[in-house]
C-alpha cells in the first residue's frame, strides 16, 4: 500500500503528503516521529482492530493533536449491528477451515437453511433477513472487510467515548450536521435526551432510540470553546455552494413542504418557500451564510438547519476557499487513467465541494476518456472496449457480449447525465 500510494502521488506530482507503514502501538510510544497535527482522521478503523490496538490509536491521537485539535472517528455501532453479529460469528468460525469467500458462502447457506426451517433466530432478530438479503448487492471486498475480520466488534458509543476521554479527547458532536439540531429528532426522543447531562449516557440513549448502526464522532483535545458571538461569526463566515442534486424535482414534495432526511432515520419537513429561497441565493454562486441571512426572513437557527439538511442531501456543499485546483485535477487525471488500466479506485476529488464523488469502474473509464478529449457520443464504445480488455466481473460473473454492453451503456448514461455535470461543477475535471 505504501509503495502504491507513493507512486500515485508521484504521478500526480503531489509532494505535500507522507505515507508511513507503522504499527499504532509503536507509534504511540514514539509520537515525536510524526509531529503535531490539527486534525486526525480514523475512518472505519476503530471497530476493525483489537481493543488493545484501539487504545493505542487513541493514545497516539491524543499525543499528536495540537491543543484544540479535533479527531474524526467513524465506526460500526450498537445496537444497530446486533442482527448481523450471529452471521459474522459463523463466518469467523468457517474461516478457520476455509478461505474468506467460501466462509461467507457457507455461512449464507446455513442461514438460508435456517430461514427455510423457520428458525427462531429470525423471529428474535426480525431485521436479520433483510441484512442477509442486502449482502447480494455488496462488493466482495466490502464483505470481506466487514465480516471476515476476527477482531471486528461493533461497540456502544459510550464505550468509544470512554476510551477517547481517557486521552483528553472530549466528544464534541456528530460529523453529520443535521444531527446537531433538535428538529432532527422526535418530541419523545428530545424529551429523553433532555433528561441526561452525562454525555456517555445521553449518547447511549440516543443510539438506542435510533437503533444506530454507524457513528461519525468528532472529538476535541482540551476545552477552548467559542463563545456565543464568536460561534455565530464563524458560522456566518462559512462559504457554501449549490450542488448538483435538484431538490425541486424531489418526489416527496407534499403540502408545500419538502421532507428531508436527517441522517438518523428521521424526516424533517421544511416549507417549500424557505428551502427554495435559500437554494436560489446559492445557485447564483458561492456565498456565505451571512449572505443568506441578509436576504431571507428567517432566524439563523432555521437557516442553519435547512442548509445542513441540504448539504446532507447533496443539494448544497461546503465551498472551498482554495482557488488553486490544479493538484486535485492532476490527481483525478491519474486516478481515472489508472482505472482505465484496471485500478480499483472508485472516487474522484471534488475540490469545489470539499468532498469526493463516487464512480463505478465504467464511469471512471468514461471520465478518463472525457479528460483525454473523447467526444461524449463515443464514450460508450470506448468504455465497452476497455471493459472487454480488462475482463471485468460483477457479482462473481464475468461480463461478456450484450450483458457487458448493456452494463457499460447504463453506466455511461448515468455518467453523462449525473456524474459529468457534478465533476465539472465541482472542479474535479475541466471541460473540453
Amino acid at each position: 500500500h505504501i509503495a502504491h500510494g507513493r507512486a500515485l502521488a508521484e504521478k500526480a506530482n503531489i509532494q505535500n503528503v507522507r505515507f508511513l507503514e507503522a504499527d499504532f502501538v509503536e507509534l504511540a510510544d514514539n509520537p515525536e516521529s510524526l509531529g503535531l497535527f490539527n486534525i486526525v482522521v480514523a475512518h472505519g478503523i476503530t471497530t476493525w482492530i483489537s481493543s488493545d490496538t484501539r487504545e493505542k490509536l487513541f493514545e497516539l491521537s491524543g499525543k499528536v493533536l495540537e491543543p484544540g485539535g479535533v479527531m474524526y472517528n467513524s465506526y460500526n455501532a450498537l445496537p444497530g449491528w446486533l442482527p448481523s453479529t450471529p452471521f459474522q460469528h459463523l463466518v469467523i468460525e468457517y474461516q478457520r477451515l476455509n478461505n474468506g469467500i467460501d466462509a461467507q458462502k457457507k455461512a449464507i447457506d446455513i442461514f438460508g437453511k435456517l430461514k427455510k426451517a423457520k428458525s427462531q433466530i429470525f423471529k428474535s432478530l426480525p431485521s436479520l433477513e433483510a441484512r442477509l438479503e442486502s449482502l447480494k448487492n455488496k462488493p466482495i471486498d466490502y464483505l470481506l472487510q466487514e465480516y471476515n475480520h476476527p477482531v471486528w466488534q461493533p461497540v456502544y458509543s459510550s464505550q468509544m467515548l470512554r476510551i477517547a476521554s481517557a486521552y483528553k479527547l472530549n466528544f464534541l458532536a456528530s460529523a453529520e450536521l443535521p444531527l446537531a439540531f433538535r428538529d432532527s429528532y422526535s418530541n419523545n426522543q428530545n424529551e429523553l435526551l433532555d433528561l441526561h447531562d452525562d454525555v456517555m449516557l445521553r449518547e447511549s440513549i440516543r443510539d438506542i432510540s435510533l437503533n444506530t448502526s454507524f457513528r461519525r464522532d468528532v472529538y476535541v483535545k482540551g476545552s477552548n470553546p467559542l463563545w456565543k458571538d464568536e460561534a455565530v461569526e464563524r458560522i456566518m463566515d462559512q462559504y457554501i455552494v449549490s450542488g448538483i442534486n435538484d431538490i425541486c424535482d424531489a418526489p416527496d414534495l407534499q403540502d408545500h413542504q419538502y421532507s428531508l432526511k436527517a441522517g438518523n432515520g428521521n424526516i424533517v419537513n421544511s416549507k417549500k418557500e424557505d428551502v427554495q429561497s435559500i437554494l436560489s441565493i446559492c445557485q447564483q454562486g458561492r456565498c456565505q451564510i451571512r449572505d443568506i441571512i441578509n436576504q431571507v426572513d428567517m432566524p439563523i437557527l432555521k437557516v442553519n438547519l435547512i442548509v445542513s439538511l441540504l448539504i446532507s442531501n447533496g443539494s448544497l456543499a461546503f465551498a472551498s476557499k482554495n482557488e488553486n485546483l490544479e493538484k486535485c485535477i492532476s490527481l483525478n487525471k491519474v486516478i481515472a487513467s489508472s482505472c482505465s488500466n484496471g485500478a480499483p479506485y472508485r472516487y474522484l476529488v471534488m475540490p469545489e465541494f470539499c468532498k469526493a464523488g463516487k464512480l463505478d469502474l465504467a464511469q471512471q473509464i468514461a471520465a478518463h476518456a472525457y479528460i483525454q478529449g473523447t467526444p461524449e457520443k463515443d464514450l460508450s464504445s470506448f468504455v465497452v472496449s476497455r471493459l472487454k480488455s480488462l475482463g471485468v466481473s460483477k457479482q462473481g460473473e464475468k461480463l461478456t457480449g450484450k450483458v457487458l454492453e448493456d452494463f457499460a451503456e447504463k453506466s455511461v448514461l448515468i455518467f453523462k447525465n449525473e456524474k459529468l455535470p457534478m465533476l465539472l461543477k465541482s472542479g474535479a475535471i475541466t471541460s473540453h
